[in-house]
């Protein structure tokens, strides 16, 4: 799994920041905060958009302009939403299967 900081996360973080502001959202509209670990290594990095309630992930740089694009217009990425299973380790459910299958 690693760290989101191994995966890039710093950067991004960076990135959303410069692409907000150079675009006259940062003062106003959205705000790009850091946070401590969200608990999602497998789909990280991974960013909170609140109020609205939802989760992108795993994000790239590349990710930024799209991203940004969408909370201009109040619209959303809809192939980086994650979903409620998303939020669940994938090896523990691999565990739970294998659990399951031999009927423990």
């Amino acid at each position: 799994m690693g760290s989101c900081a191994e995966k890039g996360s710093e950067e991004i973080h960076k990135l959303l920041k410069r692409t907000l502001k150079e675009r006259g959202l940062a003062k106003l509209k959205v705000r790009a905060c850091t946070s401590s670990c969200l608990d999602v290594c497998w789909n990280g990095p991974s960013v909170s958009v609140q109020p609205d309630g939802y989760f992108y992930g795993p994000v790239t740089l590349e990710d930024i302009p799209e991203i940004v694009d969408a909370f201009e217009k109040g619209e959303r990425v809809e192939r980086l939403v994650l979903a409620g299973n998303d939020f669940i380790d994938p090896k523990m459910l691999a565990r739970q299967k294998k659990r399951d299958q031999a009927g423990v």
